[in-house]
């Protein structure tokens, strides 16, 4: 009989130890996740709505263009991030983080944030032919991602620009 319970208690000994660490292990690793290396987002160019379910077939193809334009994508975007100095960065992260926390949105929180910073002639310039150059590479990948969408899918887009000469339904 002490043989069977010194088994049960080494075994139940065993199994606390083990939970124990197994729940460490979980709750440990979402912190990690934070510290680590950010998970690189999805452009906002190759999100759909998440009424539209993809085939196999179109996923496949967005990967496709994911891996094409993931690079170039990163570097305009980088283009646009490095015009401003260190201290300008900061402080637009503190401006928007303010404008946000009063509640302002879309052209409001811009204007907010714009005007916390100011940048020379020669900034702006810059920022706004590589704000173009994003722009027109997100345009075109968002054209080809629409392209392989099929009618019924892309009824679930919401088209920007209306009043603007486009169709209602336009892509």
């Amino acid at each position: 009989m002490k043989f069977i319970s010194r088994i049960l208690f080494g075994a139940s000994v065993a199994c606390f130890v083990a939970s124990a660490l197994l729940g460490a292990a979980v709750q440990a690793a979402p912190k990690a996740g934070k510290k680590g290396k950010k998970v690189q987002a999805t452009p906002a160019a190759f999100k759909l709505p998440d009424a539209i379910t993809l085939t196999a077939e179109q996923q496949a193809k967005v990967d496709e263009l994911k891996t094409e334009y993931a690079g170039k994508l990163q570097d305009a975007m980088k283009k646009v991030n490095d015009i401003y100095t260190p201290e300008q960065r900061k402080a637009l992260r503190e401006a928007r983080k303010t404008a946000a926390a009063e509640g302002k949105k879309g052209k409001q929180l811009k204007q907010a944030v714009d005007a916390a910073v100011e940048i020379s002639a020669d900034q702006k310039q810059t920022l706004a032919d590589a704000q173009k150059e994003l722009a027109s590479l997100q345009k075109e990948v968002r054209e080809k991602v629409v392209a392989l969408l099929t009618d019924e899918q892309k009824q679930h887009i919401k088209v920007k620009g209306k009043g603007k000469g486009k169709g209602k339904n336009a892509a």
